[in-house]
């Protein structure tokens, strides 16, 4: 998350980092109605996304905020699912999903090129340049 917090700033957009497991529910939600874009990271927990991120996944829903653009991020052990549940749970939401990116281990070179570019990808999509 923290690579993509620093590509999303270097291309001139703000960031507000939140950890699922500190962060203040109003503090949460008010940034979630005043973004248009937003990056899940969700790690994998029991075949689907660890439920913090489901339960931020649901607020989003129940907000339905002017949230244009996604990514969704993803790092598992043995077993994946978080993306697929998290993109099932946006299903029907008008937010366009940037791209997806679910990592087994550790990341290497070239995971953390693909996060640059997905972050490039979702600076271009936010600042209304595509």
């Amino acid at each position: 998350m923290r690579q993509m917090a620093e590509v999303l700033a270097n291309e001139g957009v703000e960031v507000v980092l939140h950890n699922l497991a500190l962060t203040d529910l109003g503090d949460l939600a008010k940034d979630l109605v005043d973004s248009r874009g937003i990056v899940l990271g969700a790690p994998a927990f029991l075949g689907g996304a660890h439920p913090l991120a489901v339960y931020a996944t649901y607020l989003f829903k129940a907000l339905h905020p002017p949230t244009k653009f996604a990514v969704i991020l993803s790092s598992y052990g043995w077993g994946g699912g978080a993306v697929k549940q998290i993109q099932e749970m946006l299903n029907g939401l008008r937010i366009d999903v940037v791209g997806v990116l679910e990592v087994n281990g550790p990341p290497t070179e070239e995971i953390m090129r693909r996060i640059v570019d997905l972050g490039k990808a979702l600076a271009e999509k936010v600042r209304g340049e595509a």
